[in-house]
């Protein structure tokens, strides 16, 4: 039971540096297209923009790991409430 704790802690762990890098990297995009919107030229906006569908694909994996870690998680936390209450289950009434 321990080991499959701290596999759920060290899924834990990652999910918060996915979600970490996914704030970083969001923000970095709405400072750039804040920085292209304040300089009001027209060719700085197209740059950023496609900048922007090119960091997409990074978000797009990030989100996805997320999802499987998350998925991840759900299943052990169901599979140890199930080892639990069977163990509950199973022990005699005193």
């Amino acid at each position: 039971m321990h080991t499959c704790t701290s596999i759920t802690m060290a899924e834990l762990v990652n999910i918060r540096a996915l979600v970490v890098k996914l704030k970083i990297g969001i923000d970095s995009l709405l400072q750039t297209a804040d920085f292209a919107l304040r300089e009001k030229d027209e060719d700085l906006v197209k740059f950023v923009m496609d900048e922007i569908k090119k960091k997409l694909e990074v978000f797009k994996d990030t989100i996805q790991s997320l999802s499987q870690y998350g998925h991840k998680c759900s299943q052990d936390i169901t599979m140890a409430r199930m080892v639990i209450l069977r163990t509950i289950a199973r022990r005699p009434n005193n």
